[in-house]
């Protein structure tokens, strides 16, 4: 017992003393522990590193493989780091491929064009840019333009008849002109010719009036309508020719042209309307095509025409020849059937001096008011192939003295005729 206890207190005596300098020691060493620690981390992750490589090298060439004791576990927050940079890196390298691949297949689809070949491009597109959208018209234009929305061209340029308008449409509608106002200001009374181009078949409204200079005008074959007042004031036009494919001529078409002395219609025309040649004070004779089927109001008013042919084929002319105040004579073609209705007009103010009038055989009717207010109209034969007289076909044509039937014994029918406009002798009571 004795010595049990002796022992228990040299173990009491033993811990006292050293306990209290281990603890001090273990305090003061703490950082060294941890460099010491850290130096054999260090070591180890070196061999372990080296212990990786040589395993790689040997699963490289079919080695024996090692195990999973010699794999490093690194801090996590190390592991993510690393994650992150390498997420990076791939969505860079992606995007820059995808950017690379884009700006590729937008140049060029089927191979990667050399850098002399996008110099060309580059060249080209300038070009287009610089150019009007449409093709030149003419070489050496002065100026040109073109409006892709109407598919409208022009270009001017100096030719041997002057300062030349050329003109062009894709749609064959030539309704406008697409030019700046100050090439309008500049140009449009120097122009003294106007070319217009195959595929046109539309002269549109007001195209082309009150260009002063105008003096020579070329229309294509196949156009078919020239609208109304396209050369209106176009005053030194001296000639015009209409294609034979030409239908209609609108209303003051060429009106106020007061210098056109030579129009050429052509077969194939059908109407010519209102005042078309209104005021062309020159125009000493016009022949009207035998296809012609509308004449409209005072077409001739103003000019200085004295004998004008009426074709058979003529069904309308309410006015056609009202106001032409130098036409002296007026015949009907061959073949007439019905003399238009309100040839001359009913204005009492516009004065006809007509003196003669043509009515061949074959005719079976005069329409009404047909010779109405022709103050100077004295003598009239008829043929013995008129049947009918409609309402007021001569009133008001006072100076009229005689009527001579080709057959004296032929019939006349009277439509509520004025006594005091027709001799006896026609039959009414």
């Amino acid at each position: 017992m004795k010595r049990v206890l002796s022992v228990f207190i040299a173990l009491v005596i033993a811990f006292t003393t050293v306990a209290p300098g281990a603890v001090t020691v273990y305090a003061e060493s703490s950082d060294a522990i941890v460099t010491d620690s850290n130096e054999i981390y260090e070591e180890q992750s070196e061999e372990e590193s080296e212990e990786i490589t040589n395993s790689a090298s040997i699963n490289s060439e079919g080695q024996e493989e090692q195990g999973t004791e010699t794999s490093v576990e690194k801090p996590e927050s190390e592991n993510k780091l690393e994650e992150t940079t390498q997420n990076q890196e791939y969505v860079s390298d992606r995007n820059h491929d995808q950017n690379s691949n884009s700006e590729y297949n937008e140049k060029e689809p089927a191979s990667r064009p050399k850098e002399d070949d996008v110099i060309e491009v580059n060249e080209a597109e300038t070009e287009l840019v610089s150019q009007p959208a449409m093709n030149s018209l003419v070489e050496d234009a002065i100026v040109e333009g073109s409006d892709e929305g109407t598919g409208i061209s022009w270009a001017i340029s100096n030719t041997e008849n002057g300062l030349t308008l050329t003109l062009a449409s894709d749609s064959g509608e030539l309704d406008t002109i697409p030019w700046d106002y100050d090439v309008l200001e500049q140009y449009f009374n120097q122009i003294t010719c106007v070319e217009i181009c195959s595929g046109v078949t539309t002269i549109g409204y007001n195209l082309l009036s009150g260009m002063e200079s105008l003096s020579v005008v070329r229309l294509p074959d196949g156009l078919k309508e020239i609208r109304g007042y396209a050369f209106s004031n176009c005053s030194k036009i001296s000639n015009i020719e209409i294609p034979n494919t030409v239908t209609t001529i609108g209303s003051y078409a060429f009106s106020d042209c007061e210098k056109l002395t030579d129009v050429s219609l052509s077969e194939g025309l059908i109407s010519i309307e209102n005042n078309a040649f209104y005021n062309c004070a020159s125009i000493a004779e016009l022949i009207i095509p035998k296809t012609v089927t509308n004449l409209g109001g005072e077409f001739i008013a103003g000019t200085k025409i004295q004998t004008i042919e009426i074709p058979a084929s003529v069904e309308y002319a309410d006015s056609a020849l009202s106001g032409a105040m130098y036409l002296d004579r007026v015949e009907f073609s061959d073949g007439t059937i019905k003399i238009p209705s309100n040839l001359f007009g009913t204005d009492p103010g516009k004065y006809n001096y007509v003196k003669e009038i043509r009515v061949p055989e074959g005719v079976t009717t005069i329409g009404s008011y047909a010779f109405y207010n022709l103050d100077q109209l004295k003598n009239v034969t008829l043929p013995a192939s008129l049947s009918q007289i409609e309402y007021c076909a001569f009133a008001e044509s006072s100076m009229l003295e005689s009527v001579t039937f080709t057959e004296n014994d032929t019939y006349v029918r009277t439509d509520y005729a004025e006594e005091k406009t027709m001799p006896k002798f026609f039959g009414f009571a």
